[in-house]
């Protein structure tokens, strides 16, 4: 962390690993994720005191930054799994417990993806059939 002068106010080693993409801050937290075999997400607070850090399982790479949408921080891996964090519960905890139902994400793209699929041959097939 720099000041708008550029000198250092504090400094958060993540070790030999690199973050997958921009950290973003959410409720005076900033969380970041590592990209490496078993991506870690870290949230660290605005003094550079880390908060809590969790190992993404199964292992996995996190290439993009986190993204912060109502209440929830959601995180993408090369594993094809899309987490989502409870950010509410980082401010009164001192975890981020995955959201009870994490599944519903993956099945709605699933599912989402399998519809306009199927629609695009509906209509390939019956623009031809004309």
């Amino acid at each position: 962390m720099l000041d708008f002068v550029g000198n250092e106010l504090w400094n958060y080693s993540l070790g030999e690993t690199f973050v997958g993409g921009a950290p973003i801050v959410v409720n005076d937290l900033i969380f970041a994720v590592t990209n490496e075999e078993n991506s870690r997400l870290l949230a660290v607070d605005l003094s550079g005191n880390l908060i809590e850090e969790i190992v993404i399982i199964p292992a996995s790479y996190a290439h993009c930054s986190p993204v912060f949408t109502d209440g929830c921080l959601f995180i993408a891996t090369s594993a094809g799994i899309v987490y989502a964090f409870d950010t509410e519960a980082a401010k009164s905890e001192s975890a981020l417990p995955p959201m009870e139902h994490g599944w519903y994400l993956p099945v709605g793209f699933i599912t989402i993806l399998l519809i306009g699929v199927g629609s695009l041959f509906y209509w390939k097939r019956n623009k031809n059939s004309r």
